[in-house]
């Protein structure tokens, strides 16, 4: 009788990065991960069909599918295509997928891309107004570009300081 276990260690485990972003690191994924696994350690070959899987877990076959996708991507699982109605799955041994899941991940959600954009925006319009400065014949600088340089100073020191 084969039975499937979550250590404890997997499930406080709360985001996985797929595709570059981080996503939750749902039951599905653990549950499957762990079944594949689970034959991989018991010396076998895991080799059910979506469908069987979709079965065992009440799942729809498409959040298996999807599921799945997300755990290659991760680098949790590897696939071999094979014919008929199932592949060949491998799992990363337990101690690594733990490495893996736990590793700091870079920060590229939505606002830190946002706050970069709007910097770069910041930047050029700083060159723009030093561009213009410098062809000018003048000298005097409209208080609103020195206001707005004085700002973008304190900004940028402020970004270099705490990171991204």
């Amino acid at each position: 009788m084969q039975f499937t276990q979550i250590p404890h260690d997997l499930a406080k485990i709360k985001t996985l990065v797929v595709q570059g972003r981080s996503k939750a690191f749902s039951l599905n994924h653990k549950i499957i991960y762990m079944y594949l696994l689970g034959w991989q350690q018991a010396g076998q070959q895991a080799f059910p069909s979506l469908r069987t899987m979709a079965d065992l877990f009440a799942l729809s076959k498409r959040t298996v599918q999807n599921t799945l996708d997300d755990l290659i991507d991760a680098g949790l699982v590897r696939k071999e295509n094979r014919a008929y109605d199932s592949n060949l799955y491998s799992c990363t041994p337990l101690e690594r997928a733990l490495r893996i899941l736990n590793a700091p991940q870079e920060r590229s959600n939505s606002v830190v891309l946002r706050m970069k954009d709007s910097l770069m925006s910041h930047i050029d319009r700083v060159i723009e107004i030093l561009e213009n400065m410098m062809n000018r014949e003048t000298k005097e600088e409209p208080p609103e570009d020195d206001d707005y340089l004085t700002g973008m100073k304190d900004k940028i020191t402020r970004y270099d300081k705490d990171g991204w």
